[in-house]
C-alpha cells in the first residue's frame, strides 16, 4: 500500500518507509499479538530467575573461595561445626540420662505420692522434647557432613582442581 497514511486495517502490520528515490529509511516491526506478548513476558521472567540464580551462586563461590585460603581450612571449619553438635548431644544425652534415672528411683518407690506423680509427669514431658531435640541434632550432624561433602567439592572445582574421592 502506497501513501502518506496508514490505513487502519494495516496498522498493526509491519512496514517499511521508502524515501523518494526507492532507499529504506525506517522499518516497523508487526504489533505483538496478545500471545506472543505472553510468551516474550515469559521469557523475560524465566531469565530473570536464571540470572537472580546465577548470582546467588556466584556469590556463594566468591564467597567460599575468600573465606578458606585452602581445602584444610575448610576440612577445619567442618570439624568445629560437627564437634559443637557432638557436644550438644552429649549434653542432651547426659540430661535425659539423668531424667531417667531419677524416673527410675521415683517408679522404684513403693507408693508414689501425689507431688512424685507430677514430677514423673514432668520428667515424661521433658524426656519427650529432650528426645525431640536429639533427632534434631542428630539431623544437624547429617546435614552438616552433607553440606560438607558439597562445600569441599565445590571449592576444588573453584579452585581449578579435581575433588578429592569420597572418604
Amino acid at each position: 500500500v502506497y501513501g502518506d497514511r496508514v490505513p487502519p486495517q494495516y496498522k498493526d502490520s509491519a512496514q517499511v518507509e521508502l524515501s523518494k528515490s526507492g532507499i529504506t529509511v525506517k522499518k516497523t516491526e508487526a504489533a505483538l499479538t496478545p500471545q506472543q506478548r505472553a510468551e516474550m513476558e515469559a521469557k523475560k521472567a524465566a531469565d530473570a530467575v536464571a540470572a537472580a540464580k546465577k548470582e546467588a551462586i556466584d556469590r556463594v563461590d566468591r564467597a567460599l573461595v575468600s573465606k578458606y585460603a585452602n581445602a584444610s581450612e575448610l576440612a577445619a571449619a567442618h570439624g568445629r561445626d560437627v564437634d559443637r553438635i557432638d557436644d550438644e548431644l552429649v549434653s542432651f544425652t547426659a540430661r535425659a540420662t539423668g531424667m531417667s534415672e531419677r524416673a527410675k528411683v521415683l517408679y522404684s518407690s513403693k507408693r508414689i505420692n501425689k507431688d512424685q506423680r507430677a514430677e514423673l509427669e514432668d520428667l515424661s514431658n521433658e524426656l519427650s522434647q529432650v528426645a525431640e531435640i536429639l533427632e534434631r541434632k542428630l539431623s544437624e550432624r547429617a546435614q552438616a557432613h552433607r553440606r560438607h561433602k558439597a562445600e569441599r567439592a565445590r571449592f576444588e572445582e573453584l579452585m581449578g582442581r579435581k575433588p578429592a574421592p569420597a572418604k
